[in-house]
């Protein structure tokens, strides 16, 4: 499920609904999905840092990848932490 809510966030494909409506609607979901970027399981860790960091929600999104950077133990996890930190901010503090 987390991988296709962030495929559907990362998708710019908007047939049929207004531009942005699909990603607004998964960042609605950042709530359930953001304790997800603590779960025991790395897998599951790694796949909610990718789909967290492709809705775009910077404000609630980038702190909170931040935060998991600070605590992730597996490299994987960890590796997609950093993809979906610099997704957010690719210009490294902005």
């Amino acid at each position: 499920v987390l991988a296709l809510l962030g495929g559907m966030a990362e998708s710019e494909d908007d047939y049929g609904v207004a531009p942005g409506a699909v990603r607004a609607a998964v960042a609605d979901q950042l709530p359930l999905l953001l304790p997800l970027l603590a779960s025991p399981e790395p897998e599951v860790r790694r796949t909610a840092a990718w789909a967290v960091s492709h809705t775009r929600a910077n404000a609630i999104a980038l702190p909170a990848l931040r935060a998991r950077w600070d605590e992730e133990p597996e490299p994987s996890a960890r590796a997609e932490v950093l993809a979906g930190i610099a997704r957010l901010d690719p210009q490294g503090g902005a």
